[in-house]
């Protein structure tokens, strides 16, 4: 039985995780403009202990996801969450990221119900858009025309 992912942002998203432990299930959210901060997203199930919950960030698809691999060592655009039955809060308030699509992908891991598939609603996607409100309103005058342009 394949995935099934139903809904919209205003009523939330029914995702089926299938009973098959090797097939999971991939959303990407666009956000329309890319944004800083932190993302948030709510999910409620009765059978998710022990469901992973990789969450990756970026700016552009490719070959269809968000890419989640860099040629930096250094740049770390994955969260990994595990679930529990009942509510989840799914978010990292100390850690910032950036970009306009979210791609959260849910997998099956040891412990997790097998066979029956797995039924859960999102039930919001937030980003709190946490940017400083900049406003360049500074000048500097002086009397040398090399200082001035620099």
């Amino acid at each position: 039985m394949p995935a099934r992912v139903a809904g919209n942002a205003e009523d939330g998203w029914e995702v089926e995780l299938p009973g098959d432990p090797t097939l999971g299930v991939a959303m990407v959210f666009d956000y329309g403009k890319p944004r800083t901060g932190f993302f948030e997203w709510t999910v409620n199930g009765d059978a998710l202990a022990g469901v992973r919950v990789e969450v990756t960030y970026g700016e552009e698809l490719w070959h269809g996801r968000v890419r989640a691999e860099h040629p930096q060592e250094s740049y770390f655009f994955t969260d990994t969450y595990f679930l529990r039955n009942g509510g989840n809060c799914l978010c990292n308030p100390f850690s910032q990221h950036g970009g306009n699509l979210v791609q959260l992908v849910f997998r099956r891991t040891v412990g997790a119900a097998a066979e029956t598939p797995i039924r859960f609603r999102i039930h919001s996607a937030v980003c709190h858009d946490e940017r400083y409100p900049y406003a360049p309103e500074t000048r500097f005058r002086c009397s040398d025309p090399l200082l001035e342009r620099i």
